[in-house]
């Protein structure tokens, strides 16, 4: 399983893509994994363009989207295409703990491609 989700590029784009096609809910978990990857710990899990789609999709597809942590992520936040008002504190710890991973593994697989 870690070999699928091993990033390319110097990024995860292909595993999100990968992902999504397999569970469109899963943008969710993405979305506030990379902004906690970007604004609490200052670094980039996705390309700025995958990003920015994935944002684009999920305001397209909102309302039927379905996970435990959507009342964290609102319309307005995907309009400006940021997670950057979510406080600290209301990061799920999954979120913090698999984000962390997630970063490690980049640094990780770094020059791997």
């Amino acid at each position: 399983m870690l070999e699928e989700l091993k990033p390319v590029g110097g990024n995860y784009d292909s595993v999100v893509r990968s992902i999504f096609s397999e569970n469109k809910n899963s943008c969710i978990s993405w979305f506030l994994q990379c902004s906690y990857c970007y604004y609490i710990l200052y670094q980039s899990l996705l390309s700025d363009s995958c990003f920015d789609g994935m944002c684009k999709w999920m305001l397209d597809n909102y309302d039927s989207l379905e996970h435990e942590h959507k009342h964290l992520v609102t319309k307005d936040m995907l309009s400006a295409g940021s997670g950057y008002n979510i406080p600290y504190d209301e990061y799920p710890l999954r979120v913090q703990h698999s984000a962390s991973y997630f970063i490690e593994a980049l640094y990780k697989f770094k020059g791997e491609n």
